[in-house]
């Protein structure tokens, strides 16, 4: 029959006004919203008022743990600063070892002048993503909002004549000859290629490159990549986290963690044969460590002589994901749900637009109290300084690809989608023709009744 039923026709309703929704989600996620925050901020320090240090971008959010380890890999990287002819540092390690937290503490202690060496003018804060703009337009404007206006303009103009490519590449470096400038690029290996198992950077980024190698200027850049680019020479530096941290520094960050929850969690006073253990098994990795923590703090009655007695349980084969699962499969109904909603963006996100997404699907929803939750058992990771949230990309790339697994699962079991909620509608739109949403206009505030 042509005609539909009343409940086909409300479902089909339900699902369209599930899809018209997420495309909202898709396009905070590009940062085509208003509730999105600015993509260049610019700030100062004030320690110097003659010459203060300029802050562009949006800094890395910080773990909640504290900071611990890492000293051999600090002292690179401060030898590599140190040195005229170091121009490209990049960490490499997979997903989970602390290459975010590294950078984000060496800039911290740059920020604090903290950090022996010379003077810095500014840093400049980027994370790359797939499918966003080119990453030398990210470049080009960061670098024009760290010179002066004067400056900025003239490269402005510049950058719209007729030189090639190469040159303007050159002319930019040029400007940034009289001072000392440090570009923070994370999540790199979201914008390389991949042919024949090797790594590459577009033509673009290439011609960059090669003139920033090959020439005289005061900019420096530190990043960090779960792949390795092909860049080969003396200004190029590498440094490896293949290694989590040492048992020592694992056990003091475990029980650092305590000491930010009052002792509550039983890692202070614990044996040392059972923290050794607990290491032993996360290997040191940071994340692994932090997920620990995570346990600990959701379920009160757990204790580390509990999670001692059932390795099996908790710290199987893949330690990360094993925990980031348990966790996802343990977590209230309301933080699944807002974990839902994080897993669509690949870049930190204000209260505002997680909660403009949230209440379309549930109204009812308490936000606030499950991200507060969600910060306070290490899932989340909250920065202070423009007040964004965001997942751990490891947690991202795993929940986004659960959603995904069970998208294709109900599109078997339930060919004519008659029975899905409006959860996996949800799903499925997040993974169905979302490239189809990406060319619209949206222009959404506050205070609009959308």
């Amino acid at each position: 029959s042509s005609m539909s039923s009343p409940s086909s026709s409300s479902q089909n309703s339900q699902r369209k006004k599930a899809k018209s929704e997420i495309q909202v989600a898709e396009k905070i996620r590009h940062g085509r919203l208003v509730s999105e925050p600015p993509r260049y901020p610019v700030y100062e320090t004030v320690d110097d008022e003659e010459n203060p240090l300029v802050i562009v971008g949006l800094r890395f959010s910080h773990s909640s743990c504290p900071f611990r380890g890492r000293e051999q890999e600090i002292g690179q990287i401060q030898n590599y600063f140190r040195s005229d002819t170091s121009k490209f540092i990049c960490i490499l390690g997979r997903q989970g070892m602390g290459k975010t937290t590294l950078m984000a503490h060496i800039c911290d202690s740059i920020e604090k002048s903290q950090w022996s060496g010379h003077r810095w003018n500014a840093i400049m804060y980027h994370t790359c993503q797939k499918d966003s703009r080119p990453l030398i337009s990210e470049i080009f404007e960061l670098s024009c909002r760290a010179l002066n206006n004067s400056i900025s303009e003239e490269l402005r103009l510049m950058w719209r004549d007729s030189h090639s490519f190469s040159r303007k590449c050159s002319l930019l470096l040029e400007k940034m000859s009289n001072g000392k400038y440090l570009l923070v690029l994370d999540k790199l290996e979201a914008v390389l290629g991949s042919e024949h198992n090797q790594s590459f950077l577009s033509d673009e980024v290439t011609t960059f490159l090669n003139v920033f190698l090959d020439s005289t200027h005061g900019l420096t850049i530190l990043c960090a990549s779960c792949v390795r680019p092909q860049l080969f020479g003396i200004s190029v530096g590498f440094i490896d986290l293949n290694s989590g941290l040492s048992e020592p520094d694992s056990i003091a960050f475990l029980q650092d963690a305590d000491e930010k929850k009052i002792g509550t969690l039983g890692l202070k006073g614990a044996q040392s044969q059972h923290l050794s253990l607990l290491v032993q098994r996360c290997g040191g990795v940071p994340r692994a460590l932090e997920r620990v923590v995570g346990l600990l703090t959701d379920d009160q009655t757990l204790t580390v002589e509990k999670l001692v007695s059932d390795l099996d349980k908790y710290f199987s084969e893949k330690v990360i994901e094993n925990l980031i699962d348990h966790h996802l499969k343990s977590a209230p109904e309301d933080q699944k749900n807002v974990l839902q909603v994080l897993a669509v963006f690949s870049s930190p996100v204000t209260f505002d637009a997680i909660e403009f997404v949230v209440k379309q699907f549930w109204p009812n929803l308490n936000v606030t109290q499950c991200l507060k939750s969600l910060v306070g058992n290490f899932t989340v990771k909250y920065n202070r300084s423009n007040q964004t949230y965001e997942l751990h990309s490891l947690d991202q790339t795993y929940l986004y690809q659960q959603m995904k697994m069970k998208n294709d699962e109900d599109n078997i079991n339930n060919s004519n989608n008659n029975e899905n909620d409006n959860n996996e509608n949800i799903k499925k739109s997040i993974n169905n023709n979302k490239n189809d949403y990406l060319n619209g206009n949206y222009k959404i505030n506050n205070n609009s009744n959308n």
